[in-house]
């Protein structure tokens, strides 16, 4: 079973403009809202996060 973790990334020179990138591409940064994307098909909505297959 592989690990997956977030990226870390923010701003050189400021510490409070960390965020961190999911695997599946949602932006959270320590105690504030999760910027999270979804994708409209023609069947339904596709939810990143719930996704059992990721293909980039």
């Amino acid at each position: 079973m592989a690990i997956t973790i977030g990226v870390l990334s923010g701003v050189v020179g400021t510490g409070e403009l960390r965020a961190e990138v999911t695997p599946w591409g949602a932006i959270e940064r320590a105690g504030h809202a999760t910027l999270d994307w979804f994708v409209a098909a023609d069947d339904r909505w596709h939810v990143p996060a719930r996704e059992t297959a990721v293909r980039q």
